[in-house]
Parts: structure tokens; sequence; C-alpha cells
């Protein structure tokens, strides 16, 4: 954390700002996760957006031609994150595994 912030709660509201408000909340994340915590370096997200930043963390799929994290594509379908990396753990081909209804109906 840089210097200005570690001594002065003032300083990081100056330079950040206050959590944004809303329904989803909000958590300061890093731009380049290896640099430091720092004004250049941070910006407030939202719990799901850093997620979707952790490419070590993501599995990407096709919905529609676009792709996606399975996370993104499973909330577009109506499934869970976790139904369809269990369906595909399976064996189930991507299009299978994003369909609301069984396999092979």
């Amino acid at each position: 954390m840089c210097d200005r912030w570690r001594y002065s709660f003032a300083n990081f509201l100056e330079d950040m700002g206050r959590r944004p408000k809303g329904k989803k909340r909000y958590t300061l994340e890093r731009k380049d996760s290896n640099g430091d915590y720092e004004p250049g370096n941070c910006e407030w997200a939202t719990y799901e957006a850093q997620l979707n930043n952790r490419p070590s963390f993501n599995r990407y799929i096709k919905l529609r031609g676009r792709r996606m994290t399975i996370a993104q594509a499973a909330r577009k379908v109506g499934l869970t994150r976790n139904a369809v990396y269990a369906r595909l753990r399976r064996g189930w081909s991507e299009k299978e595994a994003l369909r609301k209804t069984r396999r092979g109906k």
C-alpha cells in the first residue's frame, strides 16, 4: 500500500472517493494485480467483476457466438455457475451444459 494511504484515511478518500452505493457491494480492486494499492492502480469494482478479471480462476465458454466466463454464461441462461461446471466435468459439451433442460432432451 502506498504511504499516502497507509498514514491517512483522508488521503485515501481524497484519491478514491467513498465506496459506491447500490445493490451490489463494491471493494477495492487493483488494475494490475502485481502492482501496489495506490491511486493509479486501484478502482472500485463489484465482487463479480473482480472474479471475472482473474484469468487463472476463469474458464471461458462460447454462448451465442460470444466468449464469456462460465459464470456470465450461466447467469444469462438462468443456471448457476456450479451447475454448468459440474456438467462440463461430466463430459457434456458447452452447448449441452448451458441448456436448462436435461442432457439429450
